[in-house]
C-alpha cells in the first residue's frame, strides 16, 4: 500500500476505488468553503435514514486555500461519513470560479437519492431545501419543484411530499 491509501498509519478499508488525484488530507487542514456554507447547512438539516459508510464514500471535493490547506465544496455525504476521522480523502481542484463552487454545492441537495431520505420527514425536508436552492440549479437538475414533479423525479408516491403516507 502506498502512503496515499493509508490513514493514521493503518490501511483504511475502502471499497470504492480512489481516483487518480485523491489525496488523504488531515481534517485540521480542511474547512468549508464560504460559498458552499449555506448549501452544506441545508444539506445537514435534511433527515436521512442513514449516512453513507466511509468505506463507500467518494472523496470530498475541494479547492486550494492559502490559509487552511483546502476548502471543501462538494460530496457532502463524504464529509458526514468522515466527520470523526483524522484524515479525509479529497480531490483538490485548481481555478474554479465562485459561481461554479456555489452551484455544485447546491447540486449536492438535488442529488440525494430517495432511498437515503428518512421515510417520514425526509421528503418534506428535501422539498424545503430545494426551495432554498438557486433556481438555475434546480431547473438544470430536476426541473420543477412541485410535489408532482418531485414525486416523478424520485419515483415515489406524491403523498411523501404532502406529509401523509399510505
Amino acid at each position: 500500500m502506498t502512503q496515499s491509501t493509508r490513514s493514521d498509519g493503518m490501511a483504511m478499508l475502502c471499497l470504492r476505488p480512489n481516483l487518480k488525484h485523491t489525496r488523504w488530507i488531515p481534517s485540521t487542514k480542511l474547512a468549508l468553503h464560504p460559498l458552499a456554507a449555506p448549501a452544506f447547512e441545508t444539506y445537514r438539516n435534511i433527515r436521512v435514514s442513514a449516512w453513507i459508510s466511509p468505506a463507500l464514500a467518494d472523496p470530498l471535493l475541494a479547492v486550494r486555500s492559502d490559509k487552511v490547506g483546502a476548502l471543501f465544496f462538494g460530496n457532502f455525504a463524504a464529509r458526514m461519513a468522515f466527520a470523526d476521522r483524522e484524515t479525509i480523502p479529497v480531490v483538490v481542484f485548481d481555478g474554479l470560479e465562485g459561481a461554479d463552487i456555489a452551484r455544485h454545492a447546491w447540486a449536492e441537495i438535488t442529488s440525494l437519492a430517495f432511498n437515503q431520505l428518512h421515510p417520514r420527514r425526509g421528503f418534506q425536508d428535501l422539498k424545503r431545501a430545494l426551495q432554498l436552492a438557486p433556481e438555475d440549479v434546480t431547473k438544470m437538475s430536476i426541473g420543477q419543484t412541485t410535489d408532482a414533479a418531485l414525486a416523478r423525479h424520485l419515483a415515489v408516491d406524491i403523498s411523501r411530499f404532502r406529509g401523509t403516507q399510505r
